[in-house]
């Protein structure tokens, strides 16, 4: 048909937490069994992105969201702007928050390749 609009749902999942740096600033501490939790967490969902072939490429506490408030048990990953699937596992693009990037991959150097673990 002519003059049909295509439409596209996305459904995400609320979280309402904020996001985890805010938590600890607000807290001001998470005892080592909490961090300890929230990093497991971390790693799993690293763990699945990279099974994928999927490299986030920006992590950091402003990209990690709690799915309610001060609830560290459930810690969400966010913020995908910056990820890239790499099935061929290396990458030379200069990108994410500067604070948090590895300096190898500030410094720009040319031919460096650097994977998913960079």
């Amino acid at each position: 048909m002519y003059g049909r609009v295509a439409q596209v749902y996305l459904i995400c999942e609320l979280v309402t937490g904020g996001e985890l740096l805010e938590a600890v600033i607000r807290r001001g501490y998470y005892s080592e069994a909490e961090a300890r939790l929230c990093f497991q967490q971390l790693l799993r969902g690293i763990d699945y992105l990279h099974s994928r072939n999927v490299v986030h490429r920006d992590l950091k506490l402003e990209n990690l969201l709690l799915a309610a408030p001060d609830d560290i048990t459930k810690v969400k990953i966010a913020d995908f702007g910056l990820a890239k699937r790499s099935a061929a596992g290396a990458m030379s693009t200069v990108c994410g928050t500067p604070q948090y990037v590895a300096p190898e991959v500030i410094q720009g150097t040319p031919g460096l390749m650097y994977g998913p673990q960079g």
